[in-house]
């Protein structure tokens, strides 16, 4: 892998930084552990979350993880003006979530439990346009989300973003040192905001949205 330039350094910062400022502010996260702009294996960068033992998950837990996924190419277009490459395989996994959601989990808005490829019976032409509506449902819920959270967080994405940029890593306790000195600015999303936004995405129209919380 090449080294990263100053451009994709600048880039990178913005795009970690949404993602964790996303993951600290929607409900049913697992903490941050780490958060790098630093080149790795596989990625220039990362952010990685605690693991926990397998629970269930829950709509507002998968639109929750799908609003992460989305923060990153979303900071990158909202604080540098464009979107990248870099955000491709975020992209992929949102959507990967979201046919899940549909097919597997009897989550989709309009489809539900109703889905018959949960029972196992082939999916009509019909039916695949159903599908696909509901992962657009869906993925437009958890990218309004994102959207709420890093609009409301601004100041915190472009502190974050700084910071890895002097310092390119940080963990958990050194991201939280620097939460507690914006922790009075940090504006979470409730699990009745996810609710409310799959609900309304349902409908396919715009939302005005409520239950944004501000931490004191």
């Amino acid at each position: 892998m090449n080294s990263p330039t100053q451009w994709d350094r600048e880039c990178l910062a913005w795009h970690e930084a949404g993602h964790a400022v996303v993951s600290l502010v929607m409900p049913e996260r697992e903490p941050i552990e780490r958060i790098s702009i630093e080149p790795g294996d596989e990625a220039f960068g990362f952010m990685r979350t605690a693991t926990r033992p397998h629970h269930n998950g829950t709509e507002v837990s998968l639109c929750s993880t799908m609003a992460v996924f989305l923060a990153g190419p979303l900071a990158e277009r909202r604080f540098l003006g464009r979107a990248t490459t870099g955000g491709a395989d975020d992209i992929a996994n949102a959507r990967t979530i979201a046919r899940d959601m549909v097919l597997r989990f009897g989550m989709g808005p309009r489809l539900g439990l109703h889905c018959p490829a949960i029972a196992g019976e082939a999916i009509s032409e019909h039916l695949l346009r159903a599908v696909q509506a509901d992962e657009e449902r869906l993925l437009r819920a958890a990218e309004r989300a994102a959207k709420t959270a890093l609009s409301r967080n601004a100041p915190l994405v472009r502190t974050l973003a700084q910071t890895l940029l002097a310092r390119h890593t940080l963990t958990g306790q050194e991201l939280g040192d620097l939460i507690h000195v914006e922790i009075n600015a940090l504006c979470q999303l409730t699990p009745s905001f996810c609710g409310f936004l799959l609900r309304r995405f349902a409908n396919f129209r715009s939302v005005i949205l409520p239950n944004v919380v501000r931490n004191a």
